[in-house]
């Protein structure tokens, strides 16, 4: 690409402080949302800032960049005087509800994976979404947050189908949290400036409390500004899922989608975590937020812990790609005989409860 484009994976000022001057370059990060660089970079002369969000596309739209660099395509761009806000909260002021009807999901070209699944998720509403693996729980959520198009039926942020949203303006609407995103290599601070530049330190500290990593935090030789190596190396799978937890906290989006927050951890810290998720959607409601996290979500967990999930409003059972059963934790121990007799089974198996 010569001198034309700018790849970094660290969201980090300090490229921007060293990279002189980028009058006329193209600058592309890459990362799951507009973050440190990027918005340091728009403080320069470069001409044209390119975001690409690191999911399952991503390696397609690096391609589509260096064709660009080719001068074989021409991109979206954001130039540099009209980048999204990201302080703003979500695309509209009256925090929109995310509306699936009819909706099938399915990877592109491949048969559906779950069919005929009607939600509805606004803030202070919360959803856990549970089955057997290979349900289709994952490619639900990237079929809600906009990543994949909708097999069949559809799905409407604000009234709007969110597939065909901008990248910037669905992640102010609907935050995933996905088992794969990057973890940069930079301090835990930068890391949570990826959802949002502005966030302060302690709005960072709150948000890693609340995803369960305060005493991770206390332990690191420099607080939120401890370096880590790069993807996350140097922490545990359960403390690289609940720092990325903590990332979507911080995010303006009054939607949550999080897939299985407590994989990697105890079985007690997983409930305790997953617990939290749901009840503190309705945290602060009708009371002036504090901070950042301190607000009204609406939030869909997915997970395989069924012992928690007293905590949701709705929990929806999937099976064999389709809705098997939905309704509150207490209504299914009445009603359904498999979600009672997986509940005993779960319980019996916890050392911590025998």
């Amino acid at each position: 690409l010569g001198q034309n484009f700018l790849l970094d994976l660290n969201v980090t000022r300090r490229i921007a402080r060293e990279a002189g001057d980028l009058s006329g370059c193209t600058v592309v990060e890459i990362g799951p949302g507009p973050g440190g660089l990027t918005r340091a970079l728009l403080e320069t002369d470069a001409a044209r800032v390119v975001a690409i969000e690191r999911d399952q596309r991503c390696i397609a739209a690096l391609g589509e960049v260096v064709e660009a660099a080719r001068g074989d395509l021409t991109l979206d761009e954001a130039e540099a005087g009209s980048f999204p806000d990201h302080t703003v909260q979500g695309p509209t002021t009256d925090a929109p509800s995310l509306v699936a009807r009819g909706l099938a999901c399915a990877w592109p070209g491949h048969p559906p994976v779950v069919t005929g699944l009607d939600l509805e998720l606004s803030p202070g509403r919360s959803i856990a979404i549970v089955g057997p693996s290979g349900t289709g729980k994952t490619t639900l959520l990237l079929t809600l947050a906009g990543l994949l198009p909708p097999y069949a039926g559809t799905v409407e942020l604000g009234g709007v189908a969110v597939a065909s949203l901008p990248r910037e303006t669905a992640a102010l609407g609907v935050a995933l949290t996905a088992e794969d995103a990057h973890v940069f290599a930079t301090s835990v601070l930068e890391n949570l400036r990826v959802a949002r530049g502005d966030v302060t330190p302690d709005e960072a500290r709150d948000a890693l409390g609340r995803a369960g990593l305060t005493a991770w935090l206390d332990g690191l030789p420099d607080g939120v500004d401890t370096l880590l190596g790069t993807d996350a190396q140097n922490v545990s799978g359960g403390e690289r899922r609940r720092l990325l937890l903590a990332r979507a906290l911080v995010a303006p989006a009054p939607l949550l989608l999080v897939d299985e927050p407590g994989e990697h951890l105890d079985r007690a810290t997983a409930d305790l975590l997953v617990r939290d998720l749901l009840t503190q959607s309705a945290a602060g409601a009708g009371v002036p937020a504090r901070t950042s996290t301190d607000r009204p979500r609406g939030v869909v967990v997915v997970t395989h812990r069924l012992t928690p999930l007293d905590a949701a409003d709705e929990v929806v059972l999937l099976n064999d790609g389709r809705v098997e059963a939905r309704g509150t934790h207490a209504e299914l121990l009445r009603t359904h005989d498999g979600y009672r007799e997986a509940i005993v089974t779960e319980q019996d198996d916890d050392p911590e409860d025998a």
